[in-house]
């Protein structure tokens, strides 16, 4: 993929070319996904985020949407799985 190669050949961070999700956790307690394209079902043992290329699928128990923001989300918690899937999964 030239994109790919492109941001390894200039060193520019992946998730910004690719238009990736960047996500960063905290132990197994809170999950923060930068780069969403919104909520497509929330639950207190379901979230599905939408990214461009998918969907991040955070599972867990008492999960709580902590903020959202137009770049970010942050779901609190116990997380038990974090899933990603491509879009045609």
């Amino acid at each position: 993929m030239l994109a790919k190669h492109l941001a390894s050949l200039f060193d520019l961070p992946g998730d910004v070319v690719l238009n990736l999700p960047r996500l960063t956790m905290v132990g197994n307690l809170q999950v923060i996904i930068e780069n969403h394209r919104g909520v497509v079902e929330y639950s207190p043992r379901k979230v599905i985020i939408a990214y461009n290329q998918g969907r991040v699928i955070l599972e867990g128990e008492e999960l709580v949407i902590g903020t959202i923001q137009s770049e970010e989300i942050a779901v609190t918690g116990r997380v038990n799985s974090l899933l990603f899937c491509q879009k045609g999964e």
